[in-house]
């Protein structure tokens, strides 16, 4: 069984807001069941809002793609090579982005299409922290943490799959991190 070497890409941050955090190894079935009652959760709850952040190595057309289905909003995407091999990214699947789900049915989708190459998270918390998340990520290239100041709130959720880890004897690793007032653990059982 294997673990993700947070240590080695990046870590989750600390905060006395977080009720409980743990890693795992999961399963497609666990996978495709959190991320039902998830979207779930966001249909009866609008005062959340849910963004997904893809952490690297896709092409350009993955963001193209998701920009064009209704429900989702692609907030920015970038290239994490340097500038001096910008012209690589054409050929290189080097992008990360951030995406906004609008619409909860467009949430199981679009997170499978960003871990199919690489590590992605959900992150859910009140929309009135929205603003500050958004310029968190923006301005997050070449920083270590995970949590991109939703910490801050009692109430936050994120959830981040590695579905690739040649380590898991799934294939696939979770992490899901969570603040002391947070409503998805009373709605999602098992998390």
């Amino acid at each position: 069984m294997g673990k993700i070497n947070l240590k080695k890409i990046g870590g989750l941050g600390k905060s006395e807001n977080t009720y409980n955090e743990y890693d795992s190894e999961i399963s497609y079935e666990s996978l495709h069941y959190k991320l039902s009652e998830i979207a779930n959760f966001l249909k009866q709850n609008n005062e959340y809002v849910c963004y997904i952040k893809g952490m690297g190595a896709h092409p350009k057309e993955t963001y193209k793609k998701l920009a064009k289905v209704n429900g989702i909003e692609v907030v920015f995407n970038r290239s994490l090579l340097p500038k001096y091999m910008y012209i690589f990214s054409l050929i290189i699947a080097s992008y990360e982005g951030l995406i906004r789900i609008i619409d909860p049915n467009k949430l199981e989708d679009a997170f499978l299409k960003l871990i199919e190459c690489s590590m992605a998270g959900i992150y859910i918390f009140h929309n009135s922290g929205e603003a500050e998340f958004k310029k968190n990520v923006i301005n997050s290239l070449g920083k270590k943490e995970f949590d991109f100041g939703i910490k801050e709130n009692m109430d936050y959720f994120f959830y981040i799959v590695d579905a690739d880890n040649l380590e898991s004897s799934t294939g696939m690793y979770e992490i899901v991190s969570y603040g002391i007032d947070c409503k998805i653990t009373n709605f999602v059982k098992g998390l």
